[in-house]
């Protein structure tokens, strides 16, 4: 399952939940580049997801289109 969406403290409790319902054993997060602004002012649902998630979890970015 793949879905992007800014994530507010509920939101975050439910996709924790969602990581215990499918007894996950690792948690794969696909981030998005942001600005350091836009980074500073909302903060990074990635690393929200990363801290709360119960089990190993790992934060993967796209190849850049110059790679």
């Amino acid at each position: 399952m793949s879905q992007a969406a800014d994530v507010d403290a509920v939101e975050l409790e439910r996709v924790v939940e969602m990581i215990d319902d499918l007894d996950a054993d690792f948690v794969v997060i696909s981030g998005r580049d942001r600005s350091p602004t836009r980074q500073a002012m909302f903060g990074s649902v990635s690393q929200e997801i990363l801290r709360a998630a119960p089990c190993p979890a790992v934060s993967v970015r796209k190849t850049p289109d110059w790679a």
